[in-house]
């Protein structure tokens, strides 16, 4: 993110308010678990304050899109950052997609292949394009 304010709004397909994430939910549950043994997420420093070159690395921006991120911003009341993540994360499983059977392996029906024009993983695809679309500031990310 390189907003000042670190926070990304945006008005997902179906709600009726938008979503406001913002990035130090994520630092807080980081300093949090800092100093614990057994921690919820994989977040790690270099994740939440990278450098431009930094920024690029998909392993560092996995640590952020994750299952385990996402629910401990549940459990904590940062719902809004956690629904954020789980948008993006919904479409990273939808649209990285290696064998034909891995959505059998995993019981996630998001990971399975898509075979059908009509189906409603491309449906969600799409009100997702349109909802980063429609953010305020034209071509991309809002700013606030």
């Amino acid at each position: 993110m390189t907003e000042k304010s670190m926070k990304i709004k945006i008005k997902f397909a179906g709600d009726d308010n938008p979503t406001l994430a913002n990035w130090n939910d994520l630092i807080k549950i980081y300093k949090e678990e800092n100093t614990q043994i057994v921690r919820e997420t994989n977040l790690t420093h270099s994740a939440l304050f990278s450098s431009s070159l930094e920024k690029q690395k998909m392993s560092l921006v996995l640590q952020v899109f994750n299952e385990k991120t996402a629910a401990a911003l549940t459990c904590r009341g940062y719902t809004e950052t956690a629904k954020f993540i789980s948008k993006f994360l919904r479409a990273w499983n939808i649209m990285n997609v290696r064998s034909t059977d891995v959505g059998t392996k995993l019981n996630d029906s998001d990971r399975a292949p898509i075979y059908s024009a009509n189906d409603v993983r491309l449906n969600f695809l799409l009100d997702l394009a349109v909802s980063v679309k429609n953010m305020r500031g034209g071509r991309g990310w809002s700013r606030i």
